[in-house]
């Protein structure tokens, strides 16, 4: 997928905001960039990999709109609202994400 290609995929996902516009490019974008990190850490720890696999590109989309929907709610513990609970404890990316990303694998020294 092009950039372009993520941005209106994550438009999509995100759908309009509290105030009844659409999220801008710009507004996304830092997202996009964040998402790719977090997969690449996971995919290779070791940092040998500086371009993220294609097959992680609609995760990557899921992971910043994930991101984008809890931002300003980051870490919460305990929020009760019109008979709403939101409780959170956990800032990072869910676990069912994060365990689509397959680690790569390889082997150390000379067979």
């Amino acid at each position: 997928m092009t950039t372009e290609e993520k941005i209106t995929l994550v438009k999509k996902l995100f759908g309009i905001k509290a105030d009844g516009t659409e999220l801008t490019d710009a507004e996304i974008a830092p997202f996009l960039i964040v998402a790719s990190d977090i997969i690449l850490n996971k995919y290779d720890p070791y940092g040998n990999t500086t371009e993220m696999p294609v097959k992680y590109d609609v995760l990557q989309c899921r992971i910043a709109n994930f991101m984008l929907v809890k931002q300003g709610a980051e870490g919460e513990i305990q929020h009760t609202e019109n008979g709403v609970t939101c409780i959170y404890g956990q800032s990072d990316i869910p676990e069912d994400l994060m365990r689509q990303v397959v680690p790569k694998a390889g082997v150390f020294g000379n067979a």
